[in-house]
């Protein structure tokens, strides 16, 4: 394998988990948020949805938005640039 190429592949796993703990922040601000809002401790999916909106809005949620979508970013391109370089099969 190349060095490139390795080097490709440990940025975007490198992506991926910090992708992954960003989603994970995300998910429990928003379950958060929807707990206050409902006062039950497991609020459903409708209750998430309203509480989606309003995280999306929240100016404390930013970096956790930013950071989120500069992985995924991140993530796209070293996977657009690891299919390119990669050899092709015979």
């Amino acid at each position: 394998m190349q060095t490139g190429m390795l080097l490709l592949l440990i940025v975007q796993g490198l992506a991926f988990a910090v992708w992954a703990f960003f989603f994970f922040r995300a998910l429990f601000q928003i379950r958060g948020i929807a707990a206050r809002e409902t006062g039950r401790f497991n609020p459903g999916p409708v209750s998430f949805l309203a509480a989606a909106r309003i995280w999306m809005r929240d100016p404390a949620s930013r970096i956790t938005r930013m950071g989120w979508l500069v992985a995924f970013g991140v993530m796209v391109l070293a996977s657009i640039l690891v299919a390119t370089q990669a050899p092709p099969v015979l």
